[in-house]
């Protein structure tokens, strides 16, 4: 059976990279295989990418900073509450990925995952949306920041 076929949700298990929100194969369609390192039984295959991928990836990370910033806290706060429920809802898969692909006992991915998505959250998340957008205009502020040597700022988290 497949990594994907042991999952609740097998949409989970992408054999692809995602870059600007697409799922990708590598511009060789070469893979490279991924084992499990407890066992050696191949877990599955990821886009052996090179440095096509690698800059189009960094281009989309850059568009995606720069549409984040533009974001409100409070429209923050909301994305990173989504994103931390997500994680909490697809725990045991996520978990169970983890341990598939390096190996380690399942208690401690299924921790790891717990310890990341706590970070999703703004940490006075116990009152109201403008408490939470507070809390994330502390944790994230902006700040004016001079692009090379045009004296033109912009906004910038830092």
């Amino acid at each position: 059976m497949s990594t994907a076929g042991h999952l609740t949700d097998p949409s989970l298990f992408v054999e692809r990279c995602l870059i600007g929100g697409a799922w990708q194969a590598a511009s060789t369609g070469e893979v490279m295989a991924i084992d499990n390192p407890a066992t050696g039984a191949i877990v599955g295959t990821v886009p052996k990418c090179g440095a096509s991928e690698t800059e189009a990836a960094i281009g989309e990370a850059e568009k995606a900073l720069r549409s984040w910033r533009r974001k409100t806290p409070a429209e923050r706060a909301i994305l990173l509450e989504r994103w931390y429920a997500l994680m909490i809802e697809h725990r045991e898969d996520l978990a169970l990925i983890m341990t598939l692909e390096q190996g380690k006992p399942l208690s401690e991915s299924r921790g790891e995952i717990t310890y990341g998505a706590s970070f999703m959250v703004p940490r006075s998340s116990n009152g109201s949306p403008r408490k939470r957008a507070v809390s994330m205009a502390r944790r994230f502020p902006l700040h004016s920041q001079t692009h090379g040597s045009s004296s033109r700022s912009s906004p910038s988290v830092s």
